[in-house]
């Protein structure tokens, strides 16, 4: 078939060289017939159709050309998939990461919040404190104004009581009992109050005592022991209020 072909290519440059000849001596002006030689191409794509291994290889190169293709276009598919599957995980991660921020966001107003709420408990909670500083401090001051009150009015009993001892009878007269009456009283006050009344006698306490004067005595045991209370005393629980103003006996040789 091959040789054929060849022959056939010769008979035609042939012919077509006396086909010139014949229109130059007959004075045509037209071109004559130009065979085109096969490229090598060709004439090797042609030998290889002739060939039925190289045929076969052919086939077989073909499908596995188009087995790869079909791989390809696969991956391909596989890579659109993968990407779109990217593309999903990447906008569900960028709203995520919007919404942690929006939270963010939120967290810093809410601690902006309890931050003006903790100085706003703060202020009050000085507010309180002070205020409840100043009820103390106006609660102690009417405590001792009406504790002084009462002080004074047993002072003052205690000066009546003094006057009626110069009568011989003063323990029988109603103005004694009376006043007797007014210092239980005023006692039991004292004691709800929670003030305790200090009228104590023998040694001279440096606690809750004070000498109003002396006396003086032979007897040395007696030196620095009370004679007398002068005015009493008043404590708390905690505070001296007044001491006890006692007259002391002074041992003089």
């Amino acid at each position: 078939m091959a040789k054929t072909k060849r022959q056939l290519s010769s008979v035609i440059n042939e012919l077509n060289m006396k086909l010139n000849l014949l229109y130059e001596t007959m004075g045509f002006q037209a071109e004559g017939f130009q065979f085109k030689q096969p490229s090598r191409q060709e004439v090797f794509i042609e030998k290889l159709a002739q060939n039925d291994t190289a045929v076969q290889n052919i086939e077989i190169l073909n499908q596995t050309i188009e087995t790869l293709q079909k791989k390809v276009e696969d991956r391909q598919l596989d890579n659109w998939s993968e990407r779109q599957s990217f593309e999903r995980q990447k906008a569900e991660l960028e709203e995520q990461l919007k919404q942690l921020e929006e939270l963010n966001e939120q967290k810093q107003q809410l601690n902006q919040l309890l931050s003006i709420q903790e100085e706003s408990i703060n202020q009050l909670k000085t507010e309180l404190e002070a205020a409840e500083k100043q009820f103390a401090a106006n609660m102690e001051k009417q405590f001792l104004t009406f504790l002084f009150e009462i002080i004074s009015v047993r002072d003052n009993l205690a000066i009546k009581e003094q006057m009626l001892k110069e009568d011989e009878n003063y323990q029988e007269t109603k103005a004694w009992k009376l006043i007797q009456l007014s210092y239980r009283e005023t006692e039991g006050i004292l004691k709800r109050m929670g003030v305790t009344v200090i009228n104590q006698s023998g040694a001279f306490d440096v606690q809750a005592q004070m000498v109003a004067d002396t006396f003086p005595t032979p007897d040395e045991e007696l030196h620095d022991t009370v004679v007398q209370t002068f005015r009493e005393g008043y404590r708390t629980e905690d505070k001296l209020i007044r001491p006890q103003e006692v007259v002391l006996y002074s041992y003089k040789k």
